[in-house]
């Protein structure tokens, strides 16, 4: 199906990159990412094969898109009745809510600029730019918590039938798109309605899949509001919040120049832009950041994926890298899951149910113990028999007798971490040692750049959990 002439020549706006001001808005995402316009520099700049095949020419987009609408069974659009005072009562919230996140901006915007200030001196360039990103960004907690208020309305009022007439915006047509695109004022807006139109794909093909699309707009409808809810008990820090952790990035700052000026703009608590995937599927991770990946994530924890949750116990960067930082905050945590970046840009890990706190010199077995890796998209099961970790107080988190995979005490600092896979862990097609070795973190031994983890909720346990002597025990 091919565009006709008229809605070819129906889109009389340009927009310019928000990244590269020279630049046009060529294509759109048409998968939910967190960038979903793309100029020629970002389209070039793309390191993901999925990322970048989803990204379609603005013409072919709206192709893309009304096609999957006309083919939509129609459905009953609204719930019946109107929404409970449960709903509401969030509603009723948003300026005391807004209010308190705006206090905590404008302070955390005082010490964001406090600590900036003995770094300017050195460090212009590189430092104002970071500055500004972060303000960006603080700003941005602002926008998509009045964005999800708006969200979180809007689909209160589409599922019980009481949109007003400037919320039934007609999506699902070329002519509703075309419309739509050209009363946009500002690629921010444009933004919001391409992230819109990806969404309301993302939701229909949900309730779809379900047997009962009634209780599945009430679930969602539920999570919105907890989601919001949550959003105003934690609220928004950056890493200059506390004038002693502030001391971590400026350190870092003078070894490592690029490194920080990565790193620095992240927002510990943000408040992302609701949609219909980040009200399913959130997770505290500086190592994923695709909605695809934490999905995968879910489905290998669980036949029910939307109730895994992920618990952030610990952030290398942000924590520390040293075992005893490790075994403090995870010890007596069963339940885990593990996230390891390595200095290849390898993303791997693993899940227990065992706890970490060191008993003894006691191999753990648990059944339900997997490895993984993001890159290549697999799970690796425990063998039958095998012994899933080793707690111990100088280790870090240590999977397998071999051991499959071992990150050390202040893993960060040299090439001290490894993988001896496929001991106790099946590494199916990976053939010879070497190439299993390497499978998981790019080479057998490998420095970590950044590790995660998770405490898992959500998770049903299924076998009972073991503790058994090592060799060195029982040779004792």
């Amino acid at each position: 199906m091919l565009l006709n002439m008229e809605s070819s020549k129906s889109i009389t706006k340009e927009f310019v990159c928000g990244k590269h001001p020279n630049e046009e808005i060529l294509s759109f995402s048409s998968i939910e990412s967190p960038t979903v316009l793309y100029c020629a520099d970002c389209l070039l700049s793309i390191g993901d094969k999925q990322i970048k095949e989803a990204a379609l020419p603005i013409k072919e987009f709206i192709q893309h898109t009304a096609a999957y609408f006309e083919k939509l069974t129609p459905h009953g659009k609204t719930l019946n009745g109107d929404p409970p005072k449960e709903l509401l009562v969030m509603l009723d919230g948003e300026d005391e809510l807004i209010a308190k996140v705006s206090t905590r901006i404008e302070t955390e915007k005082v010490k964001v600029e406090n600590s900036f200030e003995g770094l300017i001196q050195n460090f212009t360039t590189l430092c104002n730019k970071a500055k500004q990103e972060i303000f960006s960004n603080l700003d941005n907690q602002l926008i998509n918590i009045r964005s999800n208020y708006r969200y979180y309305k809007r689909k209160v009022n589409k599922y019980y039938g009481k949109q007003i007439e400037s919320e039934d915006i007609e999506l699902t047509t070329e002519r509703g798109i075309v419309t739509a695109i050209n009363k946009c004022e500002t690629v921010a807006d444009l933004e919001c309605l391409v992230k819109q139109i990806n969404d309301e794909m993302a939701e229909n093909k949900y309730l779809d899949s379900l047997d009962d699309r009634t209780n599945g707009m009430n679930e969602i409808l539920a999570e919105l509001k907890h989601f919001i809810k949550t959003q105003g008990e934690l609220l928004p820090k950056s890493q200059f919040s506390d004038p002693m952790q502030a001391q971590n990035p400026i350190i870092k700052l003078h070894k490592a120049f690029a490194d920080f000026a990565e790193a620095i703009p992240y927002i510990e608590n943000e408040i992302v832009q609701l949609s219909f995937n980040s009200s399913i599927t959130t997770i505290d991770s500086k190592i994923l950041k695709n909605h695809d990946e934490v999905q995968m994530l879910q489905k290998w924890l669980s036949s029910n994926p939307t109730s895994i949750k992920f618990k952030l116990l610990l952030r290398g960067s942000r924590d520390g890298f040293d075992t005893a930082t490790f075994h403090n905050k995870c010890d007596n945590k069963q339940n885990t899951l593990v996230l390891v970046r390595t200095e290849f840009d390898r993303v791997c890990g693993g899940f227990t149910e065992a706890n970490w706190k060191h008993v003894g010199n006691s191999f753990t077995q648990d059944n339900n113990s997997f490895l993984f890796s993001i890159d290549h998209k697999t799970k690796f099961p425990i063998k039958p028999g095998a012994y899933a970790t080793f707690p111990h107080e100088s280790y870090g988190p240590n999977f397998g007798t071999g051991y499959d995979l071992f990150v050390a005490n202040n893993c960060n600092m040299h090439p001290v971490s490894f993988s001896n896979f496929g001991v106790s862990y099946d590494a199916g097609k990976f053939g010879g040692i070497d190439v299993k070795n390497s499978s998981l973190g790019g080479a057998q031994h490998f420095r970590v750049e950044e590790y995660e983890v998770f405490e898992v909720e959500g998770y049903k346990s299924q076998t009972t959990l073991l503790s058994i002597p090592s060799k060195e025990t029982t040779e004792s």
